[in-house]
């Protein structure tokens, strides 16, 4: 009989430990892919929607590639970093990043993002979208390709 007790006490902690294995603790912390778009943006375009809606605790990641000319006589292509300089006319959506580069919009700001970013979305859910630090779209020509995750 003694036997017969240690040998369902052996088997009911070894079930006990295999049930433990199957509930995963890490299973509610999971990430998730919320939305993977690939966008072009267009030196003519303004805000191109990408696809996307951001939440509370999201992570954004921005990569891009590409290359545009900004319309400015006697200036050569630009990729998605822009020209060395700041824009720094208020006639441009982001007068303190580089003139003719990539940017987001999230809630209404503009964030750098050249040829790639990731940051931590912190606000109350709001569209994503990109745009060329451009004060004149239109008059130049090529686009910026991006793929846009976001993370949940």
């Amino acid at each position: 009989m003694i036997l017969f007790k240690r040998v369902i006490s052996t088997a009911t902690v070894l079930l006990a430990a295999l049930g433990a294995g199957i509930v995963s603790p890490t299973a509610a912390n999971a990430s998730t892919v919320a939305c993977n778009q690939n966008v072009e943006v267009r030196e003519s375009d303004w805000d191109v929607y990408t696809g996307c809606f951001l939440q509370y605790g999201d992570t954004v990641q921005i990569g891009a590639q590409g290359s545009i000319w900004a319309g400015v006589w006697f200036t050569g292509n630009n990729g998605p970093q822009g020209w060395t300089t700041t824009a720094g006319s208020s006639k441009f959506p982001m007068p303190s990043a580089r003139a003719y580069s990539l940017l987001s919009r999230a809630d209404g700001h503009y964030r750098y993002v050249g040829t790639g970013t990731s940051f931590l979305y912190t606000g109350s859910g709001t569209y994503l979208y990109l745009r060329i630090n451009d004060d004149v779209p239109g008059n130049g020509d090529g686009s910026f390709n991006a793929n846009v995750q976001v993370i949940r």
